[in-house]
């Protein structure tokens, strides 16, 4: 977790191994960084998640994640 103002940090990683997946470890993972950032006086925790991990982007969406920004890129090795 990383504070980018008084009042929000950033969850830098949250990984949960393909063994251990669908057991409940990443809700139980993410709600305690959101327990800690709280204790911490933050008031607004954010992450970034690729487009195309949908089972992540499912956990944020059910634990109050909402979408604030869309990022783009392009290659230039073309």
């Amino acid at each position: 977790m990383q504070g980018i103002s008084k009042h929000e940090c950033r969850l830098i990683y949250l990984y949960v191994d393909e063994y251990y997946r669908q057991k409940g470890i990443g809700k139980h993972l993410l709600s305690e960084a959101k327990n800690t950032a709280k204790q911490l006086g933050y008031t607004k925790i954010s992450l970034y998640v690729l487009s195309n991990n949908e089972i992540a982007q499912s956990l944020y969406k059910n634990s109050n994640f909402e979408i604030t920004k869309l990022r783009m890129e392009c290659s230039l090795n073309e």
